[in-house]
């Protein structure tokens, strides 16, 4: 496997390649020549509670986003005012739904046990105003991580597949029928050797293309995800809710 080294690129296929950015269109880990995955155990992860309301897909191993604050990079955007990149990507439930877990797929370059996650309204086809989530609050309890899942399984570039879960109490967060936008990113909590990247996925139905937005890499909050990394893009999550009774 060719050494990995960390760089301060949007894409996971970049970072890992060493290269810029700028320099020439993203590849996969097939394109890379980085290796293939080890022969690891695929974890099991039972949500907290709940049913699979929303599933947009299993990590691909094609890609990954920038994700990410408090880490290699810095910036002054997303929901707190402190990410130094945010992606997000969009769901739809038919009927009033109690929320109560998320899952995510962050494909990690170095310790980063700590993520965020936030629920926004839909805005004409982006992320609108935050309705849940954000730090570990009283409204969202638990903040768990799990190595090489089946939603996160291991891949090819030689970094961590980690699958986040983010609960809810139930009865905190309650959506009405609509389209809803989730965005999760990773804290490296001030290590400059991490850097955190949402796995894409490739789901049996899609919504609007992803988006995201840095000012670390100078992407208005929000852009289409596509122009980045491919066309019709998503980020590998599941969200888990039960039918809200009045």
């Amino acid at each position: 496997m060719k050494p990995l080294r960390i760089a301060a690129v949007a894409t996971l296929a970049c970072a890992v390649a060493g290269i810029a950015f700028a320099d020439q269109p993203p590849k996969t880990a097939r394109e890379l020549g980085v290796g293939t995955p080890p022969n690891v155990q695929i974890h099991p992860v039972v949500p907290l509670a709940g049913t699979l309301i929303w599933d947009n897909g299993n990590f691909d191993g094609v890609n990954g986003l920038a994700s990410e604050k408090n880490d290699l990079i810095s910036g002054t955007g997303g929901p707190e005012g402190n990410d130094g990149s945010t992606c997000a990507d969009d769901f739809q439930i038919t009927s009033a739904e109690q929320i109560l877990t998320v899952d995510a797929c962050l494909l990690v370059i170095g310790n980063i046990t700590q993520a965020e996650m936030y629920i926004f309204a839909d805005s004409g086809g982006v992320p609108g105003a935050e309705v849940a989530g954000g730090p570990l609050t009283a409204q969202l309890l638990t903040n768990t991580f799990t190595d090489n899942t089946t939603l996160c399984p291991p891949n090819a570039f030689g970094v961590t597949s980690r699958q986040f879960e983010f609960d809810f109490a139930p009865g905190q967060v309650v959506l009405a029928p609509g389209t809803y936008w989730v965005a999760v990113l990773g804290d490296g909590q001030g290590d400059t050797s991490t850097r955190a990247f949402w796995g894409t996925s490739a789901p049996a139905v899609g919504l609007s293309d992803a988006q995201w937005g840095s000012t670390f890499f100078g992407i208005p909050y929000w852009s289409d995800a596509s122009s980045s990394i491919a066309p019709d893009s998503n980020f590998s999550f599941q969200v888990y809710g039960q039918p809200n009774q009045p």
